[in-house]
């Protein structure tokens, strides 16, 4: 039999403790990752000053374990200081500690904070813009799971002819220039052609527009007091610098103003995306796009070209970012779905989310805690978001492996075991429906359901409420049931302290009663009084034969058939 022999040293704001007695747990399933309580004699009256949970304490745990029959093994934890109570025998202080996802449930903006949309295109780059913010932290390189979280919408693009994919029909060179359509375009755009003008000679003012300084050809439809964006990628053969407009008219044809747009700096031959914003004047019915040179003449055989024009309303900009072109022939993806809403590039575009995720997801809102604001938009893509005991962040799937593997035995080095099946609906079930309830920027009330299963008809529902959480997409109903599935078999088992022991990590266990099992660490809990260890795992049946497989000189982890099995169940 194993002999151990463990000692602790107890630093907490910069101060060795004298500890008594606590604990150490590890749970996948919870956030906190890691809590801790310890018991420690009564410091000195500074030190119990400087252990202020409010001053954002810090306290670290080194172990130092020796062995009858294996190597020596040492474990640090770095943990943050919740809670501190002094018992009232004035002997002990009580300390609960936890890991950083505590710190992040702590922080939270006072006003909505829209910084996220900007970094939408990478769940990586959100989850380290919020880290960042809270606790300039930032995820470990590995894993390097990403996803692409772009908020979905409807939208409508009035522009006509913005791709000019078979004529330049509504749209005019500025100050009399001759205008071709041309094959080519900004690579990357989705638009096979562009429109060029000769500009060689002609001073500065009007380069290009649609509907034109002629109030006859505007071709877009506006309303009085509402907010369009237009976007137009222009390039030049010459270096100059443009501005992009947008040109108001009234029904009766007159100008009624202009939005004017912030000049642009472009280089010779290189193409460029320009944007404009405006709010249509009370007397606007129409509206045209007008980019132009903000001074100077152009020098003999110049062009400038136009291509991928977009003109949309918006109720807020950071609804449709990032705010790309689309027409009616633009491809459709997983995600879109576009067409015409008359005739093919002489009517406005429409483009039709295809999977729901409303833009309030990235919206995080005052008062909303980083963690709870995290949280719904990892798990729609089936990963947790954990800090360990090194403070190090790192996104995890359903497949994680902190690599080693565990081997119970029962009479062997299991002191105590329990092996637990249930259809308990909170613990295992083959089918969930998540019911997300929030109000939008503008108080407006939504209901989503994302419903999975994984069988039909389904044997045991459980249903997750989700009240003021955003749609995130669909997905967490369907990564939940996966990880149930493996704990309708629940091993608890109480063995020596190992510190190489994991969350998540592999194992295997031969149990009285019980068919051979495998399957990873759910929680994990260390005893530094008694040196017990606890483990809490979710496990599968293996067929006895799988051992009748194994090469003689193998153990059955090292074997292909318990990586097999490994791979399956992790």
């Amino acid at each position: 039999m194993t002999t151990a022999k463990h000692s602790y040293t107890v630093t907490g704001a910069g101060h060795v403790l004298g500890l008594r007695e606590g604990d150490i747990t590890f749970d996948v399933g919870r956030a906190p990752h890691i809590e801790s309580t310890l018991r420690i004699a009564m410091p000195t009256a500074d030190v119990l000053a400087a252990l202020d949970p409010r001053l954002t304490r810090r306290v670290l745990i080194a172990a130092a374990s020796t062995f009858s029959t294996m190597s020596p093994q040492t474990r640090t934890f770095d943990l943050g200081l919740r809670t501190r109570r002094v018992a009232q025998d004035g002997r002990t202080v009580t300390l609960t500690l936890a890991s950083d996802e505590a710190l992040l449930d702590d922080f939270a903006p006072l006003s909505d904070d829209t910084g996220a949309f900007a970094h939408q295109s990478s769940l990586r780059a959100v989850i380290n813009y919020v880290l960042g913010k809270a606790l300039g932290a930032a995820l470990e390189a590995s894993p390097t799971h990403d996803e692409d979280v772009t908020v979905l919408t409807d939208a409508t693009n009035l522009s006509p002819n913005g791709g000019f994919r078979s004529t330049t029909a509504g749209w005019v060179g500025g100050a009399s220039a001759a205008l071709v359509r041309t094959a080519g375009g900004p690579p990357g755009v989705g638009v096979d052609f562009f429109g060029r003008a000769a500009m060689g000679g002609l001073n500065g003012g009007g380069v290009f527009n649609i509907g034109g300084e002629s109030a006859g050809s505007t071709a877009v439809t506006v309303g009085a007091g509402r907010q369009y964006r237009t976007t137009l990628w222009v390039r030049s053969s010459v270096a100059v610098t443009v501005s992009l407009n947008i040109e108001w008219v009234t029904a009766a044809g007159a100008g009624a103003g202009a939005t004017t747009g912030t000049p642009v700096s472009l280089a010779a031959n290189v193409w460029k995306r320009v944007e404009v914003i405006g709010v249509a004047p009370a007397t606007a019915t129409r509206a045209g796009t007008y980019c132009y040179r903000t001074a100077g003449t152009w020098p003999a055989g110049a062009t400038f070209d136009a291509a991928a024009h977009r003109f949309s309303e918006v109720d807020n900009v950071l609804d449709d970012l990032p705010f790309l072109f689309f027409d009616g022939d633009t491809t459709d993806t997983v995600q879109y779905g576009y067409g015409w809403s008359g005739v093919a590039s002489a009517s406005a575009a429409t483009r039709k989310a295809l999977i729901s995720r409303s833009p309030d997801m990235l919206r995080w809102q005052a008062g909303r805690s980083a963690l709870d604001f995290l949280r719904p938009i990892v798990q729609a893509y089936g990963y947790r978001l954990v800090c360990d005991e090194h403070r190090k962040w790192t996104l995890r799937d359903e497949h994680y492996d902190p690599g080693g593997a565990l081997n119970l035995r029962q009479g062997v080095n299991i002191r105590d075991v329990e092996d637990t099946l249930t259809r308990d609906s909170d613990t295992w079930f083959d089918a969930a429906v998540t019911i997300y309830t929030w109000k939008d920027s503008d108080g407006v009330e939504h209901t989503e359901v994302d419903s999975f299963a994984a069988v039909d008809p389904p044997t045991q529902v459980r249903v997750f409420e989700r009240p003021g959480v955003p749609y995130p997409g669909p997905g967490f109903s369907a990564y939940a049931v996966r990880r149930a599935q493996g704990r309708g078999r629940m091993l608890s088992a109480e063995t020596g302290i190992d510190w190489r022991a994991q969350p998540e990590q592999f194992l295997s266990a031969r149990v009285d009663g019980a068919p051979i099992l495998a399957g990873t660490i759910q929680a994990l809990g260390y005893d530094l009084k008694t040196g017990d260890m606890s483990i809490t795992t979710r496990t599968a049946d293996i067929p006895p034969s799988a051992w009748v497989l194994i090469p003689a000189g193998e153990t059955w982890l090292d074997s292909p058939v318990g990586e097999s099995w490994k791979e399956e169940i992790i």
